[in-house]
């Protein structure tokens, strides 16, 4: 009977140990489940923060772009510097003084024309001119003090020296104080981009330009990654979403094992404390039968 009590007691102790074990794998499972969902949650946000991050990235190339272009409307074109003046040009156009020192139209209007000096008498002219006794009777000494000498004659300009001068023509196209003034001065020319700037600045654009496109081709390959990404999530959550619905089937078959082998140990355990309650019934039949048989035989006379 101890061998028996002994034996139900086992197996009352490996009942109780295998319904604990049960329980702390489900709560472990819970557990996983839990940690499982807050992964799920932390790989959402991450998606968010990313895709904030793509948009960010968007906008400041969008701006860098537009800079770029700014950038270019305002810079001057290869046009517009081969029309400008160079540095030589400027270095031989008249200055002010220049100009100041320069016949004025008045200046040109009161000095005689090529007409007037073709008009004028020559050398043969004044050796054919009448002699002291013809003289006599022209001009007096009044008349020709009042007409010009020969110094003033060699102090009058010449035909090539009139010819060299400049027209009204070409006083006209001169260019007037208030154009020069409109004009860029050294110190503006000096100041302006020169065509090594220009290159330079032009090789810097490209790079730009190139530094664009080059981001522009990481960026489609970043939106393509973010797709694969995106396919890949969307497969990581089937796949979850699977492997969470075997796992709750597996939990509640498992759940339903547990409670069967529960079931079937509290039954093996009830059988057995009915045979047990059956034995000591036995037992006590037995040993009442034995005390009926002892009192009886001392009851009997000797």
């Amino acid at each position: 009977m101890e061998a028996l009590l002994k034996q139900l007691l086992e197996g009352q102790r490996q009942l109780v140990d295998r319904f604990n074990q049960s329980e702390a794998n489900m709560a472990t499972m819970q557990q996983n489940m839990v940690t499982l969902q807050q992964n799920m949650v932390t790989m959402q946000q991450n998606m968010v923060i990313l895709q904030q991050n793509m948009a960010n990235m968007q906008q400041t190339i969008a701006t860098i772009q537009e800079t770029i272009t700014l950038m270019q409307a305002n810079m001057a074109t290869k046009d517009d510097l081969a029309r400008m003046a160079t540095k030589d040009d400027i270095a031989n156009m008249a200055t002010k003084d220049d100009i100041a020192n320069m016949a004025t139209k008045d200046d040109i209007a009161n000095m005689a024309t090529k007409d007037d000096i073709a008009n004028m008498a020559t050398k043969d002219d004044i050796a054919n001119m009448a002699t002291k006794d013809d003289i006599a009777n022209m001009a007096t000494k009044d008349d020709l003090a009042r007409m010009a000498t020969k110094d003033d004659i060699a102090n009058m300009a010449t035909k090539d020296d009139i010819a060299n001068m400049a027209t009204k023509d070409d006083i006209a196209n001169m260019a007037t104080k208030d154009d020069l003034a409109r004009m860029a001065t050294k110190d503006d020319i000096a100041n302006m981009a020169t065509k090594d700037d220009i290159a330079k600045l032009d090789v810097k654009i490209e790079n730009l330009n190139t530094k664009v496109e080059n981001l522009d081709v990481r960026v489609n390959n970043l939106d393509a990654r973010v797709e694969k990404l995106d396919t890949k999530i969307d497969a990581v959550k089937d796949e979850l979403k699977a492997d969470i619905a075997q796992l709750d089937a597996k939990v509640e078959h498992y759940a339903n094992i547990q409670q069967q082998d529960v079931y079937h140990l509290l039954r093996l355990m009830n059988n057995k404390l009915d045979d047990l309650y059956e034995n000591i019934k036995s037992v006590a039949e037995i040993t009442g039968d034995h005390e009926m048989r002892i009192r009886t035989l001392s009851r009997r006379p000797v």
